[in-house]
């Protein structure tokens, strides 16, 4: 394998990257939820009563999701006819 100096220093830089590989995503999946748990309390003190949905905005909405389906759809539709 090598030297006991290289083992000396070589075995803790991994067990350092591995540690990392599980500290690090644990570390983002804490921030998130904070994250998340301080917009919902947020979100309760502007809307306390619940969210009330007029005509207009609900069909901006979705006449929104329909044009960038439309897009979607239309973008795969056409790299797929490309290709043949």
């Amino acid at each position: 394998m090598g030297s006991t100096l290289e083992s000396a220093l070589i075995l803790p830089v991994i067990i350092l990257v591995i540690t990392g590989f599980v500290i690090w995503p644990l570390y983002t999946a804490q921030r998130s939820y904070r994250d998340f748990i301080s917009g919902t309390d947020e979100i309760d003190q502007r809307e306390p009563y619940g969210t009330d949905i007029d005509v207009e905005d609900l069909n901006t909405f979705l006449a929104g999701l329909s044009d960038n389906y439309r897009m979607v759809y239309g973008g795969v539709m056409n790299a797929v006819s490309e290709e043949e």
